[in-house]
């Protein structure tokens, strides 16, 4: 991976995400320690995005930056729960 990506690298991969469907997201905790709770999405990509003839479904582990060295915040879905009352 890049230390540092282009935008343009960026928009590649995000654009990868468009038309996607979240179908699960879990947190990952293997080691129990309370402050290394990973947020990560199960995805069904796109059916433009193939392996071959088949569709994908990834996990995207959502980290603080590219080499992990911790998890990363999903800054905008407090508010939203917020303003849904839940």
């Amino acid at each position: 991976m890049m230390s540092h990506p282009s935008k343009e690298f960026l928009q590649e991969l995000l654009d990868m995400l468009k038309g996607a469907k979240i179908v699960d997201a879990y947190v990952d905790n293997d080691d129990g320690n309370d402050y290394d709770n990973w947020p990560v999405l199960v995805v069904d990509f796109p059916n433009h995005i193939k392996d071959g003839e088949n569709t994908i479904r990834g996990e995207v582990l959502i980290a603080q930056d590219e080499e992990c060295n911790g998890p990363g915040a999903l800054i905008g879905l407090y508010e939203i729960k917020e303003l849904t009352n839940g």
